[in-house]
């Protein structure tokens, strides 16, 4: 389905209706909520923004997907016994700065790959971005170094990951690094931290 001049994908079987607090099938609250909570996923060419956003909605690790244009995902997320409506947008394209209407967005994920140091760069100038944008420094965000899995290639430490996070504390940022490929549970982990926060 085409919408606003991006592809919009429903991976959720479950049918769209109203989500009220309460006791509904075990989960203590269904949050209530007219739209999803929306979440964008930016950074470099190449580091693995699709693989962790499809890795986290179907729990699969596709080899080689490179999308041409944003897409956006939705499904239904327990977190913490909580059911959690969530649209994860794709940016797909190499992401400078974010958008500048940043009132649909709840929580922004800035990726980078570990074993490529130019897009360690790049994603700290898309936090500087964030840092002089009024609004959006307020959203929850997280930087994300991918690919945890390509050690041996390793041209980005943790620590510099975790200083650089540590630079943004006002922004409300938070650093893990994931492997799309080999970690499902670092993915995972990444993706709740955030929502949590949102």
């Amino acid at each position: 389905m085409r919408s606003n001049g991006r592809h919009t994908t429903s991976l959720c079987s479950l049918p769209q209706r109203p989500r009220t607090i309460g006791s509904v099938r075990g989960y203590k609250s269904i949050i209530t909520r007219n739209r999803p909570y929306h979440i964008l996923v930016v950074g470099d060419s190449g580091v693995g923004k699709s693989a962790l956003t499809v890795r986290f909605i179907t729990k699969r690790f596709l080899t080689e997907y490179a999308p041409k244009e944003e897409i956006t995902v939705e499904k239904y997320i327990d977190i913490d016994s909580c059911r959690m409506h969530v649209a994860i947008t794709d940016s797909a394209k190499t992401v400078d700065v974010i958008p500048s209407d940043t009132s649909h967005i709840d929580g922004i994920m800035v990726v980078y790959d570990i074993s490529k140091r130019p897009s360690f760069v790049a994603a700290i100038d898309i936090l500087d971005s964030i840092s002089q944008d009024a609004i959006a420094s307020r959203i929850p965000k997280c930087l994300i170094g991918n690919k945890a899995d390509l050690e041996h290639l390793r041209q980005v430490s943790t620590i510099e990951g975790e200083i650089v996070t540590a630079q943004y504390v006002t922004l409300d940022c938070m650093f893990h690094e994931t492997s799309a490929e080999n970690g499902v549970d670092s993915v995972n982990k990444a993706f709740q931290t955030l929502l949590r926060q949102v």
